[in-house]
């Protein structure tokens, strides 16, 4: 799925959208070799492909988003008054900034459609990254690449 947002097409340009979703590919391969906490997991497909769904639902409409936004927005409009220093209009930018990047990053790496992934490794892989993409954690991700 392609973004029309501006901070997706600047992120594809400098780093590549599929180059960051080949480090989510990387990091589940190797969950898949190292961790037997994973693999003694034993999960109902087609539960924890509901599950998968739900966290990628939470995590595009993440209460973050509603904070970072705010303060943002409060931030900037606190820089206009006189009384008030100009360095919180700078914070109230770059949390905004930062909340913008955050959903672009939500948006390519989390998986939308886990019901196409059959195999149970998949899957729970599946839900447990959509599940970690509900809050900071995405902006990390992006810093990696």
């Amino acid at each position: 799925m392609e973004s029309d947002s501006w901070i997706y097409r600047i992120i594809d340009r400098l780093i590549g959208v599929k180059n960051v979703q080949q480090l989510r590919e990387d990091l589940k391969t190797i969950t898949f070799e190292k961790s037997e906490k994973f693999q003694r997991w034993d999960a109902d497909v087609q539960k924890t492909q509901k599950q998968a769904l739900e966290a990628a639902n939470k995590a595009r409409d993440s209460t973050w988003d509603k904070i970072t936004l705010g303060l943002g927005v409060v931030g900037v409009l606190l820089g206009f008054a006189p009384i008030i220093p100009s360095v919180i209009e700078i914070v109230g930018l770059i949390i905004s900034i930062l909340s913008a990047i955050r959903r672009t990053a939500v948006e390519i790496l989390i998986y939308r459609d886990p019901y196409r992934l059959r195999h149970p490794d998949n899957v729970k892989f599946a839900y447990a990254w959509n599940n970690a993409m509900n809050g900071a954690t995405s902006l990390f991700f992006i810093r990696l690449c």
